[in-house]
């Protein structure tokens, strides 16, 4: 079959990214889209990812604008085998863009989704290749803080590939004000959860989690809301692998444990000591396991690397944004603006020292800086979305520590209030829709508050 690619002379501007040829649109996120396109100098295919104009048009922080960027200049700075690689940036019509390597293959989160048997010798090839990327990235200073099997790439010559930095840290600097939960909820490390910085290892205990939905097939943190799996992140101990499956090799039980470490310190402090964990104890052991079956890849697609568009954090369930699919209103939905009237929590200064003294100093020291999170987070109205970085989490994970804080259970009240003041605001501006949002927000959130059902019914009618 011929890889000639024949591209019409005429094309317009619209159909190309400079010299770069759109092929097809391979995908399209929260934050723009990703597009096959034809390099005729190098006659190759490439990937071009771009942002979505509104965007940059309704952010007057430029927040996105810079996050793309970020993700070009960290991705720009690294070339290895296991990262795909940037080759040329640009912009058209006001909108940055910049070109990237074509993977023919498949995602990791398709894989696991398919569940199609695999061996564990292929689980850990694949793992060791994440590493021996990562071990890449945290040499430049660079830490991912996004790692999950969605930003993960397959190659169809079987070499795994690391995608998508657009909320990686470079260096010393932060895009993000300190104290902000950033990731994706099933992903995070504990560190993360509670707002402090991410670091190296952090990433490291990414791997683990996916190692163990590799060896496994599941989960290892799995809960029914995005609440309760920071909450086990924090605080529940991962069920040893071969408690899943009988026979898997006992020493991936060691290395598992070693990876999902609570404390920083814990854990394996880089990547190459992940690796030599696995390589020093899979000779033996691991040939006994090389026909378990475990969860892997399904039919090869072709798409597009670092086609995550990643707000700073996900829904623990992924939902597909196709317009074709009409999903439920969940809190995840709405993002309430504060409003000028909207009442905050205000702490006692000495009731919260009480508080916090009846804690563990390493106790008292993530709760007060919870705190500060949703402090931040009720100043800039994000009360309960996005998921795992908004108050209301907050306040619930300082409930998971510190079962009776009074100014936590004061302030899920005062979120509460906020969102009922928020839909009176929207129906009185006029903006029904918004108001709908919000009011199924609150109920799903708060499903014994009769407010949000009777406020919910009234709009819905029709009535001021």
């Amino acid at each position: 079959m011929s890889d000639t690619v024949v591209i019409p002379a005429n094309r317009d501007d619209d159909a190309s990214f400079g010299k770069y040829q759109i092929i097809s649109e391979l995908g399209e996120g929260a934050m723009g889209k990703v597009y096959k396109c034809y390099d005729p100098d190098f006659q190759r295919m490439v990937a071009v990812k771009t942002v979505h104009k509104a965007l940059l048009e309704n952010n007057p922080s430029c927040e996105f604008r810079e996050r793309f960027r970020n993700e070009m200049r960290a991705a720009g700075k690294l070339t290895h085998p296991n990262i795909v690689a940037v080759f040329d940036a640009g912009e058209k019509d006001g909108c940055p863009f910049f070109v990237m390597e074509y993977v023919e293959g498949q995602e990791l989160k398709h894989m696991l989704d398919e569940q199609t048997p695999f061996t564990v010798d292929q689980g850990v090839m694949i793992i060791k290749n994440v590493l021996d990327g990562l071990a890449r990235i945290h040499h430049h200073g660079i830490t991912h803080r996004d790692l999950k099997p969605a930003n993960i790439f397959i190659a169809s010559d079987g070499v795994a590939k690391i995608a998508d930095f657009g909320i990686a840290k470079l260096g010393n600097s932060e895009m993000t004000q300190i104290g902000t939960i950033i990731g994706s909820p099933k992903y995070m490390s504990p560190e993360q959860c509670v707002g402090e910085p991410a670091d190296a290892r952090s990433d490291l205990f990414a791997v683990g989690i996916i190692l163990y939905e590799l060896l496994t097939g599941q989960y290892c943190f799995n809960a029914d809301s995005t609440t309760a799996i920071t909450q086990k992140i924090i605080n529940v101990e991962a069920s040893p692998p071969s408690t899943v499956h009988t026979k898997l090799p006992k020493y991936l039980d060691k290395v598992i444990k070693k990876a999902l470490a609570k404390k920083a310190i814990d854990r394996f402090q880089n990547a190459e000591e992940f690796i030599a964990a696995l390589t020093s104890k899979s000779g033996g052991e691991s040939s006994s396991g090389a026909g378990l079956k475990l969860f892997g890849a399904g039919s090869v697609i072709a798409m597009a690397t670092l086609a995550g568009f990643m707000f700073i954090s996900e829904p623990s369930n992924e939902v597909s944004l196709s317009p074709q699919t009409a999903q439920p209103v969940n809190a995840a939905s709405v993002n309430v603006p504060q409003q000028p009237d909207t009442p905050r929590i205000k702490s006692d200064p000495v009731r919260e020292n009480k508080e916090i003294q009846r804690l563990s100093p390493e106790k008292s020291a993530k709760v007060t800086k919870l705190f500060k999170v949703a402090e931040t987070y009720n100043r800039i109205g994000r009360l309960v979305s996005p998921p795992g970085s908004n108050a209301y989490d907050a306040y619930k994970i300082i409930l998971s520590i510190d079962p009776d804080n009074i100014d936590a259970l004061q302030g899920i009240e005062a979120v509460e209030q906020s969102l009922v003041e928020s839909v009176n605001s929207h129906v009185e501006s006029g903006d029904n829709e918004r108001a709908l949002l919000t009011a199924k927000a609150g109920r799903e959130v708060f499903p014994d508050a009769t407010i949000f059902s009777e406020l919910i019914e009234t709009i819905e009618r029709g009535t001021p």
